[in-house]
């Protein structure tokens, strides 16, 4: 071999193990960058305003600070924004689909004026959890609704603190009926407060009901004010008829007030201490519906709730993500599609979709030399109505068709709404049309109006339609049947 060779040789092999060094230092860095934190769980939680909520900000349950926040991110499709938790590993059992995420603030009551010079007492805000029972639980890295306000039915030390300019009083009544701390404050059907503490006066004659309304409702509350607690009351007899009153309230005692139309008085003002009445009023109390009638013509029709009383199956579905790349830029994966939504036995709600709209991993390709790493997965759910709520890859089809399941978060203390009968827009009986079915990528094929599959994909072939049925969902997610 001449010098030539040997020269070029020896090039070849510098440059060969110059390139397995630099190799092994982007591996090293990028193992640094994940930080030493892998085994702390991470859910993301949507909230509509942060409330003063900073990155830091400490997430505690039961005076415990179990995590913090670690990222604030606004989503302007959703108009929301998402904190990022990271909590400790032996939180894992408190993250449940029924787990319930608030933002406590530093707040003060009993004014009816804002303070100047409170920048020196306030203290962070952050974050509370709350795990009511039932719920089944998280895999980590998934999303929850987060509530504007603290769940109702909670003890006096988990009751929201009041906000400057909340009216803060004291009700005297002869019986408590079943109130407590969290019992709801209504006017005129609405909620406008809850109760603080219940407790017996000092002579044990009566009970004092510690009360708040919040600052929007408070003009309301006046000195002629008359207060009662709503309680279902049976009178008549067995001659003339039995009637209930107070249906409404037989889930649970309310405080209830009511204001006269004229002479009512001044507003009540703080620490005010009044005397409710034994039983509600019988008269309507100078209701004048015609005066509210035109008020409400002012009203344009884009300012009331036009929601469907059931939620549409049809849903629509954006994915969003981040393909690493060790020798490139990260990649921004996003990919829409549409779904369709049912319970499953569980009574969880669920979407039935393609693997290749809500799955980075099923289009993008690995190498030997560059692995597919797919991070910050954010998965959305818009219904019919406009509303969007996150959800979670929980099965994709073991023989790589292009089909998934997602399992949708509803927020937490919201009463489930109800859904057209399955069997009427959805089957997963096999069926030989599907074979035959054609079409582009992301139709969902239909039957006299029942969905029983889609056009999916080839995994790594997003061009290549193929028929996917919904026959392939197991057994244990689907509806109950009769």
């Amino acid at each position: 071999m001449d010098l030539r060779a040997q020269r070029i040789l020896r090039l070849c092999f510098g440059a060969a193990i110059l390139a397995a060094v630099v190799w092994t230092l982007v591996i090293i860095v990028g193992r640094l960058n994940r930080g030493p934190d892998t085994e702390r769980i991470r859910v993301g939680i949507i909230f509509k305003d942060v409330q003063g909520l900073q990155v830091g900000s400490r997430c505690v349950h039961r005076g415990k600070t179990i995590g913090e926040v670690t990222a604030l991110e606004i989503e302007a499709t959703a108009r929301r924004v998402r904190a990022l938790l990271s909590l400790e590993e032996g939180a894992r059992e408190l993250v449940t689909t029924t787990s319930q995420f608030w933002i406590v603030r530093p707040r003060f009551g009993g004014f009816q004026h804002e303070l100047s010079g409170l920048d020196t007492l306030i203290k962070e805000s952050y974050v509370r959890l709350r795990v009511p029972p039932g719920g089944e639980p998280l895999r980590g890295n998934e999303e929850l609704l987060g509530l504007e306000r603290p769940p109702e039915a909670l003890t006096v030390e988990e009751l929201d603190d009041p906000m400057t300019g909340d009216l803060l009083a004291t009700v005297v009544l002869p019986d408590g009926h079943g109130l407590s701390a969290g019992s709801p404050v209504r006017f005129r059907g609405q909620d406008v407060g809850e109760c603080r503490r219940v407790a017996l006066s000092d002579d044990g004659l009566g009970v004092l009901i510690r009360f708040r309304v919040r600052r929007a409702y408070r003009e309301f509350c006046r000195e002629k004010s008359r207060v009662w607690v709503a309680r279902p009351i049976l009178s008549g007899s067995l001659l003339t008829g039995m009637t209930i009153d107070s249906l409404s309230s037989l889930l649970g005692a309310a405080l209830v007030f009511d204001t006269p139309a004229q002479n009512s008085g001044p507003p009540l003002s703080d620490d005010a201490v009044v005397v409710g009445m034994q039983a509600p009023p019988r008269d309507g109390d100078d209701w004048n519906g015609e005066r509210v009638a035109q008020g409400a013509r002012a009203i344009k029709p884009d300012h009331l709730d036009s929601r469907p009383r059931t939620l549409s199956p049809w849903v629509q579905i954006k994915y969003r993500a981040i393909e690493e790349d060790s020798l490139s830029g990260d990649d921004h994966l996003a990919y829409d599609g549409e779904g369709v939504l049912f319970r499953n036995a569980r009574n969880e709600l669920m979407v039935v979709t393609r693997r290749s709209v809500c799955d980075g991993t099923f289009l993008i390709q690995g190498t030997w030399y560059d692995s597919v790493r797919v991070t910050k997965e954010r998965i959305r759910i818009q219904l019919e109505d406009g509303r969007v709520w996150p959800a979670s890859r929980v099965w994709t089809d073991p023989q790589d068709r292009d089909l998934a399941l997602l399992r949708v978060q509803t927020p937490a203390n919201s009463s489930p709404e109800p859904l057209p009968t399955f069997d009427s827009y959805l089957t997963f009986d096999e069926r030989s049309e599907v074979e035959s079915s054609s079409g582009p990528v992301g139709k969902i094929l239909l039957d006299t109006g029942k969905a029983f599959g889609l056009m999916g994909c080839k995994r790594y072939a997003p061009s290549d339609a193929k028929p996917v049925s919904f026959s392939w969902v197991p057994e244990g997610e689907r509806p109950r049947t009769q």
